[in-house]
């Protein structure tokens, strides 16, 4: 597997120490963090040789390697759609991309399915007072989700992000009611939609 964007390694650590892979790339623009990375790896007791420390930007240091997955996690939505946009010949050679943005998955998703992609499953988990979005990406077509913006996932952790976004969306609404603007007329519109759809997916979890 690789690890884009590694910094501390902690995921690759877990990985190794469970002998979930055989090996691990961990790539990083900045040599900082591949510095912290192999301190910790060390420090783990684990086999150095077990893996591999590349310093570029994006997929660009996995070219010529052969790696069956990918994560790209604890970025923006939109760097980490540009990142499998920007290497297309070295994202196609990728079986599995395991994706955890950190805002604007809607984004994501949607230049996901243009560029090819479907995704498999998704996932929610808790880090802190935050609920983080998992996205478990293949090749293939997928039609697109009614609202991009909506993970499909499931669990009590699935009913309480789409009850915040009831929250988030009513508040826009509010903020909106006010204004005579046509722009802010349309957003309206379009706010009121997805909280109907929101409304009624809580209903059903």
């Amino acid at each position: 597997m690789a690890d884009i964007g590694s910094d501390h390694a902690a995921l690759p650590i877990f990985c190794i120490s469970r002998n979930l892979v055989t090996h691990v790339f961990i790539t990083d623009v900045n040599i900082g963090p591949l510095c912290r990375a192999t301190e910790n790896i060390s420090s783990s007791g684990l086999e150095i040789s077990r893996f591999s420390f590349l310093q570029g930007d994006g997929l660009s240091p996995l070219r010529g390697m052969e790696v069956a997955s990918a994560v790209i996690a604890g970025m923006g939505g939109e760097l980490i759609a540009s990142i499998i946009e920007g290497e297309p010949e070295i994202a196609s050679g990728i079986e599995r991309f395991i994706l955890q943005p950190r805002s604007r998955s809607g984004e994501l998703r949607m230049r996901l399915w243009k560029a090819g992609y479907r995704i498999d499953s998704e996932h929610l988990a808790r880090e802190g007072g935050r609920i983080c979005e998992i996205l478990n990406v293949s090749s293939g077509y997928q039609e697109p989700y009614e609202d991009p913006d909506i993970p499909r996932a499931e669990g009590i952790l699935m009913l309480e992000f789409v009850e915040k976004k009831v929250v988030d969306i009513s508040k826009i609404i509010e903020n909106l009611d006010n204004s005579i603007n046509k722009d802010a007329l349309e957003l309206r519109e379009i706010m009121k939609s997805k909280l109907l759809n929101l409304e009624a997916l809580r209903k059903n979890l």
